[in-house]
């Protein structure tokens, strides 16, 4: 009965050991999960932040963007479009090929190539 007691107080001892060493490990676990759960909640809001700016940058270059394609626009038709000094305009051949620069700009004059079947 005394070695049964004496096994059964080893193998207590032994446990104990085993559960302070579990704590010791489960309350370092804790702390770098804290530590962890910080970090990730200072990257969220710098991810925040940068995809705010991200996409103001965005909206902005889009912006521009638009004003120049719309100037691209208005200075095409100006350029190909009808000028009313061109009403003035009579028997001088530079001024008639400027005014008629639609018929002339090669750009304008080429036709799609068709495939052939």
């Amino acid at each position: 009965m005394e070695k049964l007691l004496t096994l059964g107080s080893k193998f207590m001892k032994n446990k104990e050991r085993m559960v302070a060493r579990l704590l010791q490990k489960l309350e370092k676990k804790k702390t770098e999960n804290g530590t962890c759960q910080a970090d990730k909640k200072k990257k969220a809001v710098e991810l925040a932040r940068i995809q705010n700016k991200h996409k103001k940058i965005k909206v902005a270059l889009k912006k521009e963007s638009d004003a120049w394609k719309e100037e691209i626009n208005t200075l095409t038709a100006q350029l190909f479009g009808h000028r009313a000094i061109c009403n003035y305009v009579r028997n001088n051949t530079i001024a008639v090929k400027l005014c008629t620069r639609k018929l002339l700009d090669p750009a304008l004059k080429k036709e799609p190539r068709r495939n052939k079947p």
